[in-house]
C-alpha cells in the first residue's frame, strides 16, 4: 500500500493521473499540486529571484551582443554561446553577480541563428540570437 505516496494510484493500466503535476517556466500547467499535511520543508524561491536574460537588440548588429542579466545577486552565472553545430563562440563566467549585470559577447564572424545559455547553480536560460 502506498497511504504516504500522494501520486500513486492503485490501478493496473496506463492512465491519466491528476496527481502528477507538470510544470513549464515554474508555471503548472498539469495536475494538482499536494498540500502541505506534513513535516517536509518545500524550497520556493524567494520573490523577485527568478534568472532573467535580455539580448539588446535582436537581431544582433555589430560585432557583439549586449546581454542583460538580472536577479541573481551574488550568484556565479556561467555565460555559453554557440551556434547551431554545437561549437563554443564564447565562454564566460561572473564569479558574484550583482542584481543586474551587462555584458558583451564578442560574436566573430558568426552568423545565423546562435545560441545563448545562461545557468546558476539552481536556473537555466536558453535564449536565441540572430544575426544575419
Amino acid at each position: 500500500m502506498q497511504s504516504d505516496d500522494y501520486s500513486y494510484i492503485n490501478n493496473s493500466s496506463f492512465t491519466l493521473n491528476a496527481r502528477v503535476t507538470a510544470y513549464q517556466n515554474g508555471v503548472i500547467f498539469y495536475g494538482t499540486e499536494p498540500t502541505g499535511s506534513g513535516n517536509a520543508r518545500e524550497a520556493v524561491p524567494e520573490a523577485g529571484s527568478l534568472l532573467m536574460v535580455k539580448v539588446l537588440g535582436n537581431p544582433v548588429v555589430g560585432q557583439s551582443a549586449e546581454v542583460e542579466i538580472s536577479v541573481v545577486s551574488g550568484q556565479t552565472v556561467q555565460l555559453k554561446l554557440v551556434d547551431l553545430q554545437g561549437q563554443t563562440l564564447h565562454g564566460q563566467s561572473i564569479k558574484e553577480a550583482a542584481s543586474t549585470d551587462r555584458v558583451s559577447l564578442p560574436l566573430g564572424n558568426a552568423q545565423g541563428i546562435l545560441l545563448l545559455d545562461v545557468r546558476t547553480a539552481t536556473q537555466r536560460q536558453q535564449i536565441k540570437l540572430v544575426r544575419p
